[in-house]
């Protein structure tokens, strides 16, 4: 029980029994998945960016717009590293916005009782033809289930809107996906309001830019990852786009 994905899941078994089994109810309050984001996205530029020269001097150095407002990549991180402390000791400031209250269903896209899988993770397709796939893929076989009650299993899927631009998400290091209807105002020309999650997605963005010329490429995948941030998101995100007449 209080599993969030699956009571049970297995990949590329075989010679499996399972039996007498009770599985669920699944797990009810949890916070969302902005919260890992923001902790893994932390990590990187305020700790491991940080403790590397030429990328810690670059945050102090780069200055950018949001809002209108001009900032330091430093500030901007350090800012989410503020709220994430924030919201771990005493449950309060910006990251509530991001990161829920903690009472929230689990938001991913699916919840099972048993998975089954061939080797590999469970993601993307979920089976395969063996026609058309590699004879080496490890298929599950073999399995017997007997006497097994799965219930109370819940999950609200989170149907996450992105931003596409010459065929590639907008996203920061990690997939994690930049996301504009919660960072924009629909009431007011969809001017960029967002939050400490999604500055420091597109400051790390334009952060990117500059290190993809001085870091070498095994450097630049280390830290910046699959960033995702064309000019024209951050010219949006500055406040240099308005709809007035």
């Amino acid at each position: 029980y209080d599993f969030e994905v699956a009571g049970v899941a297995l990949n590329g078994a075989s010679n499996v029994v399972m039996k007498n089994l009770q599985i669920g109810p699944s797990l009810k309050r949890t916070f969302r998945s902005e919260l890992a984001q923001a902790i893994f996205l932390d990590h990187m530029v305020n700790t491991l960016m940080e403790s590397f020269g030429p990328t810690d001097r670059m945050q102090r150095r780069l200055n950018v717009t949001l809002r209108g407002e001009v900032q330091t990549a430093e500030s901007t991180f350090q800012a989410l590293r503020t709220s994430l402390k924030q919201y771990v000791e005493h449950g309060t400031g910006p990251m509530v916005e991001v990161a829920g209250s903690g009472n929230d269903l689990p938001d991913g896209s699916a919840i099972y009782g048993i998975l089954l899988h061939r080797s590999g993770v469970a993601i993307n397709k979920m089976g395969f033809c063996a026609d058309d796939s590699k004879i080496a893929a490890s298929r599950v076989s073999d399995i017997k289930l007997e006497n097994i009650a799965i219930r109370d299993l819940s999950v609200k899927v989170d149907q996450v809107s992105h931003m596409v631009f010459d065929g590639k998400a907008v996203s920061g290091p990690c997939g994690d996906v930049f996301q504009p209807t919660k960072a924009w105002h629909a009431g007011d020309c969809f001017k960029y309001v967002g939050n400490v999650f999604t500055d420091a997605q597109l400051v790390m963005g334009r952060l990117c830019v500059n290190l993809g010329r001085r870091l070498s490429d095994p450097q630049f995948v280390f830290y910046c990852g699959g960033t995702n941030v064309p000019n024209k998101v951050r010219a949006w995100a500055s406040g240099e786009w308005s709809c007035a007449a």
